[in-house]
């Protein structure tokens, strides 16, 4: 089982299939996307979202070492989802310049 999430556009034009996510990495990107909404800056949202994800994506690659296939956990997509948060949530508290990546083109 896992959620329809749809489609994550980064800042860089990059398209994330996020219904591929396990169940877990979903209800990950729902608490992601929850701690985006509530962070007020980008310091807060890098201490309460880095280690879990960071755990989550290294159980992932290891599981799919295991299966044989070998994988960069920096291109999982939980991780590139909070690293353009990361970037968003600095934006919109103008700590960083720049502008807000689309995020969900579909849901």
């Amino acid at each position: 089982m896992s959620y329809k999430i749809g489609t994550y556009r980064t800042h860089l034009g990059i398209e994330l299939d996020l219904d591929d996510l396990a169940l877990e990495e979903g209800r990950l990107f729902f608490w992601l996307m929850e701690k985006y909404r509530t962070a007020d800056s980008w310091h807060g949202f890098q201490e309460h979202t880095a280690a879990t994800i960071k755990e989550t994506v290294m159980k992932a690659k290891q599981r799919s070492d295991e299966d044989g296939f070998k994988v960069r956990w920096e291109e999982h997509p939980l991780y590139q989802v909070r690293y353009d948060l990361l970037r968003n949530v600095g934006i919109r508290t103008k700590e960083l310049p720049g502008d807000l990546s689309q995020m969900l083109l579909n849901s």
